[in-house]
């Protein structure tokens, strides 16, 4: 697909993005007592897993819904809330059932954890995603440019 991401730069997307929440959310777990380190440690490796599955599945097809309707993947403001919050209400379903079991929590306890997080990732996304689209342009009509350029 012309203009799109290749494997390497979706690769090095979803690793980024995931690496920096774990650094956001593990201190938050255990500040808030929910769990000790180790288990919020765990937690929310187990959820990052999940969580780059999904990155990486969502935004390719995301990226391939936006140039089969638009004919490009260069995201409005509009396409980029859209993109959040689609994405968040996925890794949503996908996360509760695991949250539940590692924390050994209820399922109306890890929803309402999830959605403290989702809300905390949904902006987190929306930056991320910004700050990535401006440091790793895509060239047209090829594939990823090599520069990094974060003006």
């Amino acid at each position: 697909m012309k203009g799109s991401r290749d494997f390497k730069d979706r690769l090095r997307h979803t690793l980024l993005f995931e690496v920096i929440l774990l650094l956001i959310a593990t201190p938050i777990l255990t500040f808030l007592g929910i769990a000790n380190i180790e288990t919020a440690a765990l937690s929310a490796i187990a959820l990052s897993l999940v969580a780059m599955a999904w990155n990486f599945v969502f935004n390719l097809l995301f990226d391939q819904w936006l140039m089969w309707g638009f004919g490009t993947i260069d995201k409005t403001k509009k396409h980029r809330v859209l993109n959040a919050v689609l994405f968040e209400a996925g890794l949503l379903a996908l996360s509760l059932p695991i949250i539940a079991i590692l924390l050994s929590i209820s399922l109306y306890e890890a929803l309402v954890l999830d959605l403290g997080f989702a809300v905390l990732a949904l902006f987190y996304s929306y930056g991320f995603n910004y700050l990535y689209d401006k440091c790793f342009p895509i060239s047209v009509g090829s594939s990823v440019k090599q520069e990094v350029s974060c003006t």
